[in-house]
């Protein structure tokens, strides 16, 4: 599955030129945690770096700087626009 085009369509709430990670990145590492059945940030980001080798090479995903903290995914999921969703 290409995320990177699933997730085209999204408008990136964050500051151009400060973000590591992409952002179909991080929406299929909250997409796959909570599929495996994470019930909060913490535990999507121990899913990731557990499964960070899955992630990359069989989802295609980068993380080029590893998996993103509690606090990113948060303040991301804070300015998503959920109608876009």
């Amino acid at each position: 599955m290409d995320f990177s085009t699933s997730f085209a369509h999204l408008t990136a709430p964050r500051v151009q030129g400060r973000c590591l990670q992409q952002l179909a990145d991080i929406l299929a590492l909250l997409l796959c945690g909570t599929l495996a059945g994470c019930d909060d940030l913490l535990e999507i980001c121990d899913y990731g770096h557990a499964r960070l080798d899955f992630l990359r090479a069989e989802l295609g995903l980068a993380f080029a700087h590893s998996i993103p903290s509690e606090e990113t995914l948060e303040r991301l999921l804070k300015r998503l626009n959920t109608k876009e969703l």
